[in-house]
Formats: structure tokens, sequence, C-alpha cells
């Protein structure tokens, strides 16, 4: 909660990960352990800069799919 925070935080603390799209990256344990430990209240946001390797460049519903299939909330419900 916002109690937990060090004096002087900001909101929200940005996480970045910058990598290729590629499933030895690892994008679907991160974005898990984000859906997992986060909710819209934890003042908290994950920046993506990523590219394509033989996928879509559609992030935003490569992500959202991803999201669902594992049963976490919709966009507008997730962190």
């Amino acid at each position: 909660g916002e109690s937990e925070r060090p004096k002087g935080f900001k909101s929200p603390f940005r996480f970045l990960s910058i990598f290729k799209w590629e499933e030895r990256k690892g994008w679907d344990v991160l974005l898990s352990a984000y859906f997992t430990e986060f909710d819209r209240s934890a003042g908290v946001e994950l920046v993506l800069k990523t590219r394509p390797f033989y996928s879509s460049s559609d992030f935003d519903k490569l992500i959202d799919e991803f999201a669902e299939s594992r049963g976490f909330p919709v966009r507008n419900e997730r962190p």
C-alpha cells in the first residue's frame, strides 16, 4: 500500500524491460510475475521496449491473448 513506500516515493513506479519478443527471452514469465504480483491500486507500470521476432508486432493483442489464456484480468482491470 501507499504507507509501505519509501518517503518521497513518486507514483507510478516504472519497471522497464527491453528485449526482442521471442519465447526464450521470458516475456511470458515477466508478464505472469507482474500480473500476479500487482493490481491496479499498486501504483506501478511495466514499460516494454520490444520488437517482433517472427511474430506479430501488435504487442497489445499478444499481451491481451496471453493474459486471457492464463486467466489474468482484462486490460482495463490490470495494472
